[in-house]
């Protein structure tokens, strides 16, 4: 009796074995491109209905991973996918640049690789939860949302034109130049990489590292906790607001903050153009500096570099050092001298035009070479600067 039980549970044990087998995760694919089908429709691991199709050379592999996914092909050489399948990937095959993959749908995609070339990865209204990787070069990459993966182009060729809805800690690392990113939002500190950048725009919050040679204009909602490299030339910012940048380059233009430039650090080993902020607190500009003293207040400057204007509007100006060995004009509209007994204001060894309202007086200064120059100058005012430095060098 004991034997027939202990059969009767080693056949039960058996078959549970197998049927978890047969039953996990197995991964159905479909083929479009020269000698597959032409298009393949398929449903998302959200119920999303989407299809995809490819132009030009190659072919493109979509494999959905995931229990009861079958796939069949009609005359017409539509392929269908039923089932729906925990994720799912493509990857494409001897495509070249004048090759287009297009994925139609608001649905989810786990993957995208290719072997090779392309000329666009058109998924406009795809998410994209990991990685896109090109070997090769790559025209145009669309998608909706990019989270928390890695985009890599890993040959220099095309310029890039790169458009996301929403990127949220998204790398990029691009071998070839970007000629444009544009993108609603790119949140969580991501980082992008490449040769050059012709132009970023980003309408809502920038959060992101950038690191590349020459970078162009670069327009933002507002940008916040970002370190910026460029060993050559940043063309320009305009933001709504610039919060926590730190910024380095070789020279850098106009810099446009029309709310607060608060905590900043924006260093040049050249020229800095127009600096316009409605308040600025925090933030320390420098241009060609060579020796700090304690409070970022330049004592010495490698080169004769200069920035152009420093405008700060109504909100005030406090607790920051700009530092260039010329100076053409600084307007710091109406602020108090007292910073809790740390120096703070400007250093220079030429100062073209400076004024300001100091403790509710007007200071005005123009081409100021001395220590002395502005003493007089405080003194004329009846100004007691306090806090306040303005340092010739």
């Amino acid at each position: 009796m004991h034997r027939i039980e202990e059969l009767e549970s080693r056949t039960l044990l058996n078959a549970t074995l197998t049927s978890t087998s047969v039953d996990g995760p197995v991964d159905t694919e479909a083929t479009i491109g020269k000698g597959a089908a032409r298009l393949v429709r398929f449903t998302d691991p959200n119920g999303v209905a989407g299809a995809a199709t490819l132009n030009g050379q190659g072919i493109a592999t979509l494999t959905f991973t995931g229990a009861g996914v079958t796939a069949s092909t009609s005359k017409a050489g539509v392929e269908t996918v039923t089932g729906i399948p925990q994720s799912i990937s493509i990857a494409t095959t001897g495509t070249s640049i004048a090759s287009n993959i297009r994925i139609t749908g608001a649905v989810s995609l786990a993957a995208i690789t290719t072997d090779a070339n392309i000329g666009s990865v058109a998924a406009s209204r795809a998410s994209l939860t990991g990685d896109l990787s090109i070997t090769g070069t790559a025209g145009t990459i669309n998608l909706a949302t990019a989270n928390s993966g890695t985009i890599s182009v890993s040959a220099a060729g095309k310029s890039l034109q790169l458009k996301i809805g929403l990127a949220s800690g998204e790398t990029v690392n691009s071998a070839e130049s970007i000629g444009s990113i544009s993108a609603a939002s790119w949140l969580s500190g991501g980082a992008i990489t490449a040769p050059t950048i012709s132009h970023i725009a980003v309408s809502k919050e920038l959060n992101a590292e950038i690191t590349a040679t020459n970078v162009g204009q670069v327009v933002a909602g507002s940008i916040t906790s970002s370190a910026w490299s460029m060993s050559g030339k940043l063309s320009g910012i305009s933001a709504a607001s610039i919060t926590a940048l730190n910024l380095s380059a070789g020279d850098i233009g106009p810099i446009t903050d029309r709310g607060a430039a608060n905590n900043d650090a924006i260093e040049t080993s050249g020229n800095i153009g127009t600096i316009h902020a409605l308040s600025m607190a925090g933030t320390l500009i420098e241009a060609g500096v060579s020796t700090l003293d304690a409070y970022n207040l330049a004592t010495d400057f490698s080169a004769n570099d200069k920035i152009t204007s420093v405008t700060i509007g109504k909100g005030g100006f406090s607790n920051s050092v700009i530092d260039a060995e010329t100076l053409n004009q600084v307007s710091l509209g109406a602020f108090s001298s007292n910073n809790g007994g740390i120096p703070f204001g400007v250093a220079a060894s030429d100062i073209l035009s400076f004024v300001g309202t100091v403790d509710g007086k007007r200071l005005s200064l123009t081409h100021v070479v001395s220590a002395t120059q502005v003493a007089v100058a405080l003194r004329i005012a009846d100004i007691s600067p306090n806090d306040l430095a303005i340092r010739i060098v």
